[in-house]
């Protein structure tokens, strides 16, 4: 058993630090940077590249990344001059949580609903219809919480594989 988190956990670091490098990649690919504006002159485009550390080589550059990563520092913004990004996302996230409870309970209690109206309307169009359109619930459900979208992929399987639910 240990042997298997212990895999699982690798295997884990790596698919983020795999994901993080493609991140990073895919944004310095990006054409332009950001300080190309008609205002900006040469002078100070330097000035800000070097202040971001931007006119480093990209190697350099992205051992830097996951350094501040690890020590959980995502840098100063751009957006917002003299405020760091840490600070934006706190003090935007209690109105993603509220607005990402909110979703995952409409979901749930929508869920729940046609659930069981296709259960009793089993053998039914309208149960079929709704048996036939819970893997698309599922998928936004899943956005929200893998797991209920694990279950119900799980879920859906035995049924195509063992017919009707009433069958079972």
């Amino acid at each position: 058993m240990g042997k298997y988190v212990l895999k699982r956990c690798v295997i884990a670091v790596v698919t983020v630090l795999v994901l993080v490098t493609i991140i990073f990649v895919l944004v310095r690919l990006l054409p332009g940077d950001p300080f190309t504006s008609e205002k900006t002159n040469e002078a100070i485009k330097e000035k800000m590249m070097a202040y971001y550390g931007l006119d480093k080589p990209l190697i350099e550059q992205w051992f830097t990344y996951i350094k501040n990563l690890l020590k959980g520092d995502l840098g100063v913004s751009l957006k917002y001059p003299g405020r760091t990004v840490n600070s934006v996302i706190a003090q935007t996230f209690p109105f993603s949580a509220s607005l990402g409870a909110r979703s995952l309970i409409l979901a749930l209690v929508v869920g729940l609903f046609l659930g069981t109206l296709a259960a009793q309307h089993a053998g039914m169009g309208a149960g079929l219809y709704l048996r036939a359109d819970s893997g698309n619930r599922c998928i936004h459900a899943g956005f929200y919480n893998r797991h209920a979208a694990a279950a119900c992929v799980r879920h859906q399987a035995q049924v195509a594989a063992c017919g009707p639910v009433d069958e079972l």
